[in-house]
């Protein structure tokens, strides 16, 4: 019988198998490009980093070759004591405990006091704004002791709060001196208004003692303290010009005088070094988050850009920080210069690469560039203080003001002082009505004495100074208030 041969059995193919025999090269080429990518990514980073680490133990060691009590907690530890009995700082505790924390002297949107600002120095107020001030004031009668007593502490040290970013401090709220400030100038419209030549005197010391307390809080505005020292200059102009102080003229220049020879601007760059190092610091422990202080999210928080925004910053911290260093310490170098040419110097600092991987030195280049013309302004307006004190001083003695700024007795003025952004000596403009004791400012153009008080401190302020009345020219009634045509 024939029967049909049997073919041999065919293989099953495993197609599970060849599945994944076919995705297993790729996968591991796609796996060792992973790898490789890691490695060159990790390892570009920690060059990144270690070159960086490398130029910040440079900008270090020469920092402190010349400055070895440099850091945050030196300054802090070299800060002298000062007994509660002699703090100021807690007379304003005392002063705020007496009148209340509220913003009782800031006025209102609906009843906004007078703008001081927009008054000429010799001329009185309205009766209506008296009033507003009078209504201000009102229940106040134990602020006046904490005055009188602030006048007499010449000195003091803030009691400082860590803030919820660790790393900042703060003023305690109760030490905070702007109420006591905004007091001092509206109880000083009543006094002058009323001629209170004594009371005046107490509450200009007390308001120069207060802005002599020592402040150490990290990254404040860098001009806060100037914009305080220049606000009173132009509050003594103004008492000058509605009441003689005669009397107390020798010690209000004494006071003002201490006051223009404080070296503010290398405190204050030793300070804003001292402080970004200390952040720098808190970043690389982990004790400050670097995503919080790059986060463009505001009050919610970082987002998860933020923290893609922080991993790429982190291999170039260390060479942001050693910009920063680098920056102040290049900042400071110019104070060795004469006066008169660190403005222009201060302007040609090299600035660090507006990128987000500069973004802390630049914020520090940024503060250093606003403090030079701020403290230089400041200075130059306290000379002019000092000079107006003496030219007033002069006027008391022979009736008259002086012909020149030489001519005013050295008994009275040892010496003319210099204007800061020109080397000379101060300025001495005569008006119809008095004379200007002045500098010509950070433009160095001589306006011939022609003051803008409300831009003192801004780009195009011009000419800088105190102006002093004659004495028939003081006190004088309001102006009318302007009509217009119907």
């Amino acid at each position: 019988m024939y029967s049909r041969p049997v073919a041999p059995a065919r293989p099953v193919e495993d197609n599970a198998g060849m599945g994944r025999e076919r995705w297993r090269k790729p996968i591991l080429i796609v796996f060792a490009l992973g790898v490789i990518v890691s490695a060159l990514v990790f390892g570009w980073r920690r060059h990144v980093d270690r070159e960086g680490r490398k130029k910040l133990e440079a900008a270090v060691a020469a920092i402190e070759a010349a400055d070895p009590r440099w850091r945050h907690e030196d300054l802090l530890a070299d800060e002298p004591d000062v007994p509660a009995a002699e703090n100021a700082a807690l007379v304003v505790a005392e002063f705020r405990d007496a009148v209340g924390l509220e913003q009782r002297f800031c006025g209102s949107p609906d009843d906004p006091l007078p703008r001081l600002d927009q008054v000429e120095p010799n001329r009185l107020l309205s009766a209506e704004d008296y009033r507003k001030i009078e209504r201000v004031l009102a229940e106040t009668p134990d602020a006046w002791p904490t005055i009188e007593r602030l006048s007499r502490t010449p000195r003091g040290r803030f009691h400082l709060q860590v803030d919820d970013d660790w790393y900042g401090r703060t003023v305690v709220a109760d030490e905070r001196r702007e109420p006591l400030s905004q007091y001092l100038l509206l109880r000083g419209e009543l006094d002058g208004r009323d001629r209170q030549a004594d009371r005046l005197a107490v509450s200009l010391a007390a308001e120069m003692h207060a802005l002599r307390i020592d402040d150490v809080a990290a990254f404040e505005n860098p001009s806060t303290n100037e914009y305080g020292l220049y606000n009173l200059c132009l509050r003594l102009e103004r008492v000058l010009a509605l009441v003689s102080l005669d009397r107390h003229l020798p010690v209000l220049q004494r006071e003002f005088t201490t006051a223009a020879g404080h070296d503010r601007l290398r405190t204050r760059i030793r300070k804003t070094r001292s402080d970004y190092d200390r952040l720098f610091r808190a970043f690389d422990t982990g004790e400050a988050s670097l995503a919080n202080h790059l986060s463009e999210s505001g009050s919610s928080g970082p987002s998860w850009q933020d923290g893609g925004r922080a991993w790429l910053y982190r291999p170039h911290m260390a060479a942001d920080w050693a910009e920063a260093l680098e920056g102040a310490t290049r900042a400071l170098a110019i104070l060795d210069l004469p006066e008169y040419q660190r403005w222009a110097a201060a302007k040609l600092l090299p600035a660090p690469p507006p990128d987000e991987l500069h973004p802390f030195s630049g914020g520090c280049w940024t503060n250093i560039q606003m403090l030079f013309p701020s403290s230089l302004s400041t200075t130059a307006l306290l000379r002019c203080t000092v000079v107006a004190l003496a030219a007033e001083r002069h006027r008391v003695l022979t009736g008259d003001w002086p012909a020149t700024l030489d001519a005013i007795p050295r008994t009275i003025l040892p010496g003319v002082p210099l204007d800061p952004f020109t080397g000379k000596p101060l300025l001495l403009a005569r008006r119809p009505d008095g004379v200007t004791i002045y500098s010509v400012g950070r433009d160095g153009v001589d306006d011939g004495g022609v003051i803008q008080p409300l831009f003192p401190l801004g780009k195009n302020a011009g000419d800088i100074g105190i102006r002093l009345y004659d004495t028939n020219q003081r006190g004088l009634p309001p102006k009318p208030a302007a009509t217009t045509d119907r």
